[in-house]
């Protein structure tokens, strides 16, 4: 946690404490300074979370995912097993950008039902069976997931004939030319092109699956397998033109959190990992937005201690990361 701690104590270091402790001789650990940000993360930028967090619930499509971290002292659990940051992201056309992490101690399902509690619309995922557990939404499966796993298959060494690794590869690559030639178009024109142009393409896919033989266990066989257990999934993006082919949304927002844990390596508490997931989500969130992280955060410590929100919690929709105030002060 130590590149998020030192980005964020900065902050905190410059509106909670005003002075220059160093003058002083007062020295302050990471601890303390992590403790900084911990409380800062509960008492200001989780109310945003919290409202972002309902907005997210009312969008038509979103993108989830989740990557694993090490939290050192979590209870009835070994300092060195896995616990998990959950991404839950709007949709590119959404006119309101969100991507909320969130921490929790296991990979469950439950995690992301209980998130989405509330939520009816199209849920794009890979296709863990985890997420079988959020009910009442339509489930969107990732072509990218699927194409990486016939690309596995492709002999290194070229050969005068297609493998069929190849050939289903070719049915994936014609299916993502047709989203970036629909890619600009409104959701209702992406559809109505995407049914024209892409059904055909699926058709012979799937007529592929069927008639064609390869071991249970070769790479091959597995991609086929996986093609056949996500059909209903894989094919719902030609159901609402706010849809996507894949699932790369999510994977590229949760890499952030993938990069920055190769600096801090792990969180020392529950807490920590927690508040990191807010913190994440905000500074994710104000970049979709088109918004300097550090201004926006900063913004937002100087604005909340003085905003009354408890009593009104509808002033903290001026606080949003869209709000054209916010917009004009933090880009």
């Amino acid at each position: 946690m130590a590149t998020l701690c030192t980005f964020l104590c900065n902050l905190v270091y410059k509106t909670i404490a005003k002075y220059k402790w160093g003058n002083y001789g007062i020295v302050l650990s990471r601890a303390t300074m992590a403790n900084w940000v911990i409380t800062a993360s509960n008492l200001w930028l989780k109310p945003i979370y919290d409202l972002l967090h309902k907005q997210l619930l009312q969008s038509r499509a979103i993108h989830v995912d989740e990557t694993t971290m090490q939290v050192l002292k979590e209870p009835n659990k070994p300092a060195t097993s896995k616990s998990y940051m959950w991404l839950y992201q709007s949709s590119k056309d959404a006119s309101e950008q969100m991507a909320l992490y969130q921490y929790k101690p296991t990979r469950a399902g439950e995690n992301a039902r209980k998130f989405l509690e509330g939520y009816h619309g199209f849920m794009h995922c890979d296709g863990y069976e985890g997420y079988n557990k959020v009910t009442d939404v339509t489930r969107v499966g990732c072509w990218a997931h699927l194409r990486r796993k016939l690309n596995d298959g492709i002999p290194k060494n070229s050969t005068k004939t297609k493998s069929q690794s190849e050939v289903g590869k070719d049915f994936c690559d014609e299916l993502f030319e047709v989203e970036r030639e629909i890619a600009y178009l409104s959701p209702e024109e992406r559809l109505n092109l995407r049914k024209e142009k892409a059904t055909p393409i699926l058709n012979r896919f799937w007529n592929w699956v069927e008639h064609t033989n390869a071991l249970k266990n070769s790479i091959l066989g597995k991609a086929l397998q996986y093609a056949k257990n996500q059909k209903v999934y894989l094919m719902n993006y030609l159901e609402d033109g706010e849809c996507q082919l894949s699932n790369n949304l999510a994977e590229r927002s949760i890499r952030p959190f993938v990069v920055g844990r190769k600096a801090w390596n792990f969180s020392t508490s529950t807490k920590g990992a927690a508040a990191s997931g807010v913190v994440y989500s905000l500074i994710q969130t104000a970049k979709l937005n088109g918004l300097d992280p550090y201004k926006y955060l900063n913004y937002l410590f100087e604005e909340l201690p003085d905003t009354p929100f408890k009593e009104y919690p509808e002033l903290l929709q001026a606080l949003l990361p869209w709000s054209a105030e916010v917009q004009e002060n933090c880009k």
